[in-house]
């Protein structure tokens, strides 16, 4: 008896032009690039948010531009339009899978989240949209994240172990601190600034405490200025310093993004003109 297939988990989208980044020892046209993108908007038990469907939408369109190969996940691009613990760790599995596939070492990396993040005992954990445990009460304890939702540090480590040449995180998450304490349990929404593993560049669209701000149009302040930015022929540090400097320009101060940077090598994902 033939089994039915299972549904997409994300829609893949097509790269029409190869690869436009460069780096010390690479060969022009020998780079890759591979993209894993989640935006998640309407939650089960929590507020649902403004932009995370446009940024996450049009930050895919514009990495196929530069010649990643995307995979994204959305409410409207998941089955049931839910963006599930169980699915987000399955795409997970596929992408380091096709990561293995494509030579890691000629391969920039980048995961981008937006949507609701939180941190528990120094780790941090981007939220499924079934999140929560319960209409009264939400769950902010430890077990519950473990168990609930995807830990930010574990899928960058898993990437790393890859070794691709480098691996790019953006975070488009609020940064504010709930705390709850029921007994002996704590929790605290929102993310502090974690390093990332070696060869990688993390950054957060918020400052500590901060909230992330609407842009002009459909997208956050954040991701309008990073798709103004990403395709650049510009190392990638300095894109993240000219994107933070642009944000607080641009809301006045009120949010400031935070990068932090282990990149060894001055990677380019659009190779600078030749001198």
């Amino acid at each position: 008896m033939a089994t039915e297939p299972e549904p997409e988990l994300a829609r893949a989208l097509s790269t029409p032009r190869p690869f436009r980044g460069a780096a010390p020892g690479r060969a022009v046209g020998t780079l890759k690039g591979l993209a894993l993108v989640i935006g998640a908007k309407g939650y089960k038990y929590i507020s649902p948010l403004d932009n995370t469907l446009h940024d996450a939408e049009d930050f895919a369109e514009l990495l196929t531009t530069i010649g990643f190969q995307v995979l994204l996940l959305m409410d409207t691009t998941a089955p049931d339009g839910m963006v599930t613990k169980n699915l987000m760790k399955k795409l997970r599995r596929e992408f380091l899978s096709t990561l293995a596939g494509m030579g890691p070492a000629n391969t920039v990396v980048i995961f981008a989240y937006m949507g609701h993040g939180a941190e528990y005992d120094g780790m941090q954990y981007l939220l499924p949209q079934d999140w929560g445990g319960g209409e009264v009460e939400l769950k902010w304890d430890g077990p519950t994240l473990k168990d609930e939702a995807m830990c930010l540090q574990e899928t960058l480590q898993q990437i790393e172990e890859k070794k691709p040449l480098a691996t790019l995180a953006f975070l488009d998450c609020c940064r504010e601190h709930v705390e709850v304490k029921r007994g002996d349990i704590f929790g605290a929404g929102g993310l502090s600034a974690l390093p990332g593993p070696a060869g990688s560049l993390v950054m957060y669209a918020t400052g500590a405490g901060q909230l992330a701000q609407d842009g002009e149009g459909v997208n956050g302040a954040f991701t309008e200025v990073l798709l103004k930015s990403l395709d650049k022929p510009l190392k990638l540090e300095d894109i993240a310093k000219k994107v933070a400097k642009e944000v607080s320009e641009k809301t006045g101060g009120k949010q400031k993004p935070e990068q932090h940077s282990r990149l060894t090598d001055d990677v380019f994902l659009v190779a600078p003109p030749a001198s």
